[in-house]
């Protein structure tokens, strides 16, 4: 296709112009300072022509010429051909590090016949494509996916399937041998299919995972029909010739004596697939006990709303000792938990990860746990204890409680609650700090963390008792990081406060209790934690910053004085604040309050580090001294 008529298309050298051509033909040409680099034609044209007829004549050319350029970039790569003088070696490395996502990645073997040949003999590619999931509809024609499997051999294969009828059995049976990962989504319905293919073969099988599409009354009426007409609808792992079964997720009504291999090192037992639904299903106590005896070998047990309450909880259970136990995790009500790990005797290094399902009965978890003696026995090895709370008003919303015995983690707690702007009631049945100090308080911590977020103004969640009776418990913290957040809802309501009430929306209390007793709480005592080294204060500025740092330069002078030492290290992070009533009201800290409080710290900090950010900067300013 040619860009040019025969009248001006430039010639030979001609084309965007060659100095030597066209030097000293300028005197035509209403812009000489440009002769040198447009043709002949080119100059000829312009030469007659007014301003506006100038624009109209470029504006043209300019895109004969962009065509142009972009027709000779296309040529000169065609004559340099970079993706044919690639090694083979490097594509077949660039082709076993692609991941696909779709179907459309299949697209890079149509960039020539070298790419395509080789991208055909690069298994790891297609095995790979054939880690999404499979949908039972895209299977009708068996072509496409029997040619997938066909060039992934012969790598290992992970499936994801999200039924299991007898077409994609047939499919599948040549390539049984391959799997390593399979994960099957099904209705009650395919599970015939899934354990013939389970009793066929899977010799190189490591994890498999079992999900119900069906949930509530349309599961309840399949599992009627199929305990009817089929008793053995529960899975024959046993009888199954999966030597290296290491990871098996299934609902924990199908989790039976026969599914419990002593081969199993990770065990996930949940309900069906909606963990919202009225009808749920619960295996019997007695007989998910005798099950957990036989996979004795576990590293790790999750329980993710698989229990339900019942009779069987008031009568005699055996006690499950897993001595190799690295990780317990359960999400249940917090009397399915109680029970739950009155049963499951874990080793003293095991990783306790509890989630509250919301909406639980009140119940105190040091209670429940410290009875048993390897539960007091991980509360015992803590050596630190992390706490976020989510707050309304004096009570706790949500929480989570972390512990670590160093960088391990030994007790995790979660009770998420509803929005925290609206849910007045405590999460717990005790106050928090109670519970803390409850659970850990013979443990030998040595740093405490806490985030607070508030969003009812006007209430203390920690106040200066909460925070003397953190320290008393441990007063071998080394380490104290707080974080302070208030969360004001941008509603008309709060939006029309009178000044009196936008006053009290930041009173400063939550770290005038943190730091209080760090200096002088009793005036006849010392300050508490007299081990402390390292504190590090997240706060949102407010008008009353400026107190805050006489306040903190205070109380690290009196434990320079009392204690002949100063302090370690000091992080300070001041954001701006956004509560929007403060803003309504025109209440944020002037340029006075902002000044960095370095002159005040800096006698008592061996390491100081200052950073604030200010409201509408990208960056927070900063400031790092240190000895």
């Amino acid at each position: 296709m040619s860009y040019y008529s025969s009248t001006d298309a430039p010639r030979g050298g001609a084309f965007l112009g060659d100095s030597n051509t066209y030097r000293g033909h300028s005197d035509d040409l209403p812009y000489p300072d440009y002769a040198d680099v447009l043709s002949i034609q080119d100059r000829h044209c312009l030469s007659g022509l007014s301003p506006p007829q100038t624009r109209a004549w470029t504006l043209l050319r300019i895109e004969r010429y962009r065509a142009c350029i972009l027709a000779l970039c296309s040529i000169h790569n065609l004559a340099t051909p970079l993706h044919t003088s690639l090694p083979t070696e490097i594509l077949v490395y660039v082709f076993t590090q692609i991941r696909p996502t779709s179907r459309k990645d299949i697209g890079l073997a149509h960039v020539c016949r070298l790419w395509r040949s080789v991208l055909m003999r690069t298994s790891v590619f297609w095995a790979s494509l054939l880690e999404m999931k499979i949908d039972v509809s895209s299977v009708s024609d068996n072509t496409v996916l029997s040619t997938l499997l066909k060039r992934s051999s012969p790598r290992s294969l992970s499936l994801y399937v999200s039924e299991f009828p007898p077409l994609l059995y047939d499919i599948l049976h040549p390539h049984f041998s391959r799997l390593t990962h399979f994960k099957a989504r099904i209705s009650l319905d395919n599970l015939p299919e899934l354990y013939e293919a389970l009793n066929t073969g899977m010799p190189t099988l490591q994890a498999l995972e079992i999900g119900l599409s069906q949930h509530g009354a349309e599961l309840a009426r399949s599992l009627r029909e199929a305990r009817t007409t089929n008793p053995d609808v529960v899975p024959q792992l046993e009888r199954a010739n999966v030597p290296c079964l290491r990871t098996l997720v299934i609902p924990g009504f199908l989790f039976t004596n026969s599914s419990a291999l002593p081969s199993l090192r990770s065990l996930n037992l949940s309900n069906c697939s909606c963990h919202f639904c009225k009808c749920r299903f619960s295996p019997r106590l007695t007989v998910l006990l005798r099950a957990l005896e036989r996979a004795a070998n576990l590293r790790s047990l999750t329980f993710q709303r698989c229990l339900l309450h019942n009779t069987e909880f008031n009568g005699e259970r055996p006690i499950v000792a897993l001595p190799h136990l690295e990780n317990f995790a359960a999400w249940e009500t917090v009397f399915v938990l109680r029970e739950v790990v009155a049963v499951i005797s874990p080793p003293p290094t095991v990783s306790l990860q509890l989630r509250v399902w919301p909406g639980s009965d009140s119940l105190s978890f040091s209670h429940w746990l410290r009875p048993h003696a390897g539960y007091r026995a991980i509360l015992s090895s803590v050596d630190a204890v992390h706490i976020k709370a989510t707050c309304v008003g004096s009570q706790t919303s949500s929480f989570v409680i972390r512990s670590y015995t160093g960088s391990d983690i030994r007790l995790s707690i979660n009770v998420p609650g509803q929005n925290a702007m609206v849910r007045s009631m405590v999460a717990n049945g005790v106050p928090l700090v109670e519970e803390v100090i409850s659970l850990f308080g013979s443990a030998p911590v040595n740093k405490l963390v806490v985030e607070v977020i508030d969003g009812v103004p006007r209430h203390t969640v920690l106040g200066v008792p909460d925070w003397v009776t953190l320290f008393t418990a441990f007063p071998g913290i080394v380490t104290v990081e707080a974080a302070f957040r208030h969360y004001c809802s941008s509603s008309p309501s709060l939006l029309r406060q009178t000044q009196a009430t936008a006053d009290c929306v930041f009173d400063g209390a939550h770290w005038q209790g943190l730091v209080w007793p760090l200096g002088k709480a009793n005036p006849i005592a010392p300050p508490m934690c007299p081990s402390l080294q390292r504190l590090e204060i997240t706060i949102e500025e407010d008008r009353m910053i400026s107190q805050f740092y006489r306040i903190l330069g205070g109380v690290l002078r009196i434990r320079f004085e009392a204690f002949g030492y100063r302090l370690a290290h000091l992080a300070l992070r001041v954001r701006p604040e956004r509560c929007h009533a403060q803003r309504i009201q025109s209440l944020a800290a002037s340029d006075s309050t902002r000044t960095y409080p370095e002159e005040l710290l800096r006698p008592f900090v061996e390491d100081l580090q200052v950073s604030m950010q200010r409201s509408g900067d990208s960056h927070s300013r900063s400031s790092t001294q240190g000895e």
